[in-house]
């Protein structure tokens, strides 16, 4: 809807309460990647993965904004 950073500021919110919740750092990383923080994006995801690695979607995200970000 265009209100990225009050997302964003929802977002770090729910992380401050639960900063082990992979699914908030994956829809970080949804939302870094949709603003074009390819870094930003991958941070978020490889956070995620590194707490749910047998989730292959993260893995393909984290790997997706790795290669977004060597273009």
């Amino acid at each position: 809807m265009g209100r990225v950073r009050q997302a964003r500021g929802a977002l770090n919110d729910a992380l401050r309460l639960e900063p082990t919740n992979f699914a908030t750092l994956g829809v970080l990383g949804d939302l870094e990647l949709r603003a074009g923080n390819r870094a930003a994006a991958n941070r978020y995801y490889r956070r995620a993965l590194d707490l749910n690695p047998q989730d292959q979607g993260l893995r393909e995200l984290a790997a997706l904004s790795v290669d977004e970000s060597r273009r």
